[in-house]
């Protein structure tokens, strides 16, 4: 839908130790608008197609014991801009640009994508803002569900359609304990109408102290 042999993978690093995510946040938006600014001065063209998301860093995490963010985008139709240029826009740190080879087909994409997109879904869960896409992009019919009847987790279990599954754990304060949910997340691709379904099934019978 968006894909194509100019598509690329960027990933944006932070020099400094940044966790705080609203700030990380903000500085994701100005690079982005100076990338814009860049492409209509060097290209005469200030279309920008992309999709992003944050993630924390689990190497630095073991080494620091922070959880530092970076960022994750995919560019459609992305001109070649030369890496230290592009490190230059960025400004903040370093990065990491690559060409998304022509034999890897838009399905692989997608599962890429989602790897990413559903990695740290706990902490995401209770963030302001964790996904990032430009207006222009085309979009895909959507239909989100969530669930807390276990049968009809099972039946989304059985689904032979299932693109990505992750699981994460929640916890929330409920008249003065702990309790946990275990969340599995699904990604299913509905083959006759091109329509993915976002399922979720929450556990709520186990309560934990918090530690």
């Amino acid at each position: 839908m968006n894909y194509d042999n100019d598509s690329k993978f960027l990933t944006l690093t932070f020099r400094d130790n940044i966790t705080d995510i609203e700030v990380a946040n903000n500085l994701f938006n100005k690079f982005i608008k100076r990338l814009k600014y860049y492409l209509k001065e060097k290209f005469q063209k200030s279309i920008l197609k992309y999709i992003a998301t944050w993630e924390i860093q689990e190497k630095r995490k073991e080494t620091t014991g922070l959880g530092v963010i970076h960022y994750h985008i995919i560019l459609f139709s992305f001109p070649y801009i030369n890496a230290n240029k592009l490190e230059t826009i960025w400004n903040h740190g370093f990065i990491k640009i690559n060409k998304i080879k022509s034999s890897v087909t838009p399905e692989r994409v997608g599962l890429y994508i989602s790897k990413y997109f559903t990695k740290n879904l706990s902490e995401k869960a209770t963030k302001k803002k964790a996904v990032f896409t430009s207006r222009n992009l085309e979009k895909p019919f959507l239909h989100v569900s969530y669930h807390q009847d276990i049968s009809i987790a099972e039946k989304v279990i059985e689904c032979e359609d299932i693109a990505f599954t992750s699981q994460y754990v929640t916890r929330q304060f409920v008249n003065e304990e702990w309790i946990e949910d275990v969340v599995n997340y699904y990604v299913i691709e509905n083959k006759d109408t091109k329509k993915v379904e976002h399922s979720r099934k929450e556990d709520l019978s186990k309560t934990t102290p918090y530690l």
